[in-house]
């Protein structure tokens, strides 16, 4: 079975990482994209079968991004799943009524996420 791929769109480069080792470690192909403004060109160019969202970052937020994944034909099948440093309930509404598919609050938990991600591919042990 070929790799699924990700793409991870956070403006914080440690955060980057980190969820990059999290999710390599289990055998995903991960591509990181820290400036938010070049994130739809990058998707378009990997074909993810998921990206990653952060909620808050400078120039555009997740949720813009995300109605701009869903507006274009090309890209409006791949599921989003976002992540915040708020858990808070209008935050986490904001990113589902975007066309997010799910929601981690920051700091995110290496398990929960990798759940969250397996599910949404459907790769449920």
């Amino acid at each position: 079975m070929a790799k699924k791929s990700i793409v991870l769109v956070d403006d914080e480069p440690i955060v980057c990482e980190t969820v990059k080792i999290t999710l390599s470690s289990r055998g995903y192909k991960i591509k990181t994209v820290e400036d938010p403004s070049g994130a739809i060109d990058a998707i378009r160019k990997a074909k993810p079968d998921l990206v990653i969202l952060d909620l808050y970052m400078p120039n555009i937020d997740g949720a813009s991004l995300c109605r701009k994944l869903k507006e274009d034909e090309d890209l409006k099948d791949i599921p989003v799943l976002f992540f915040s440093g708020s858990s808070k309930p209008v935050d986490v509404m904001s990113g589902l009524k975007a066309g997010g598919y799910d929601y981690v609050a920051k700091p995110i938990d290496g398990e929960e996420l990798l759940a969250k991600v397996e599910a949404i591919l459907g790769l449920k042990k």
